[in-house]
């Protein structure tokens, strides 16, 4: 499980996080949404090390990870996967041997053994038949998926999602919805999604948190969310021009 207590973090005079507090219980799928600069991957940095809080602890897996030094992050990140904005994908190598590459770095695999995991892991999602194509001649939502078989092929207890469906057409976006989903009922990864994209939220989402402001403004359900009263959290949600949020 992950636990964020009480985490402030400033930039400056900037305030971007002030007293956020929630748990993600493991096999979640988590969202944290809102408007763009109120800390949303600013907290996700705090999870595997990349920036530490002004005050307030994270928690993993029931140890307090907050003031480990860069070393000892290293078993955290461990833990940890990450599925970038965009793929991050080298063209020049083809979609297996993307995957394959930080498979014999992480686990100090020869080629052949990193080969059948990379292969693994494309099955799982649905990519086989792709393995020896290059990346420039995939569709962006199939380079998607490569991206989150290569961050799966390292067997992370978490992972995080950067804006998923950003960028990709309708239909590409939720196959990548489904696809979180699935990865999560069948290899029971925690999910982390950091997303503007609110047909993704009440498609595949458990939880959600709505920063604003720098602080934890809702938390709750896709059912709380979509009943909630709150001015702020409706106007959000609903995509208004007007309302309390300018």
């Amino acid at each position: 499980m992950i636990r964020f207590e009480h985490i402030k973090k400033s930039f400056g005079e900037k305030v971007v996080l002030d007293d956020v507090s929630f748990d993600i219980p493991k096999g979640r799928v988590q969202f944290v949404i809102g408007m763009s600069g109120t800390g949303k991957s600013v907290l996700m940095k705090h999870l595997v090390g990349l920036l530490k809080p002004d005050s307030g602890d994270v928690w993993l897996d029931g140890e307090n990870i907050t003031r480990l030094t860069e070393r000892e992050f290293y078993r955290v990140r461990k833990k940890c996967g990450m599925v970038f904005q965009h793929s991050t994908l080298f063209d020049s190598m083809t979609i297996l041997e993307n995957i394959a590459m930080p498979i014999r770095k992480h686990f100090a695999l020869d080629s052949k053994a990193a080969n059948a995991r990379a292969m693994e892991a494309l099955e799982l999602v649905h990519l086989g038949k792709e393995a020896k194509r290059l990346p420039p001649e995939l569709g962006a939502g199939v380079r998607k998926r490569a991206a989150i078989a290569r961050a799966l092929a390292l067997k992370p207890d978490y992972l995080i999602y950067d804006e998923p469906t950003t960028a990709l057409d309708p239909i590409a976006a939720r196959r990548i919805d489904g696809l979180i989903r699935e990865m999560s009922d069948k290899t029971g990864v925690t999910s982390l999604v950091v997303s503007h994209d609110v047909r993704s939220i009440f498609a595949i989402s458990d939880s959600v948190a709505f920063l604003y402001r720098s602080k934890l403004q809702f938390l709750g359900t896709p059912a709380e969310l979509k009943a909630t009263t709150d001015p702020i959290v409706k106007q959000f949600i609903n995509g208004l021009s007007q309302g309390p949020i300018t």
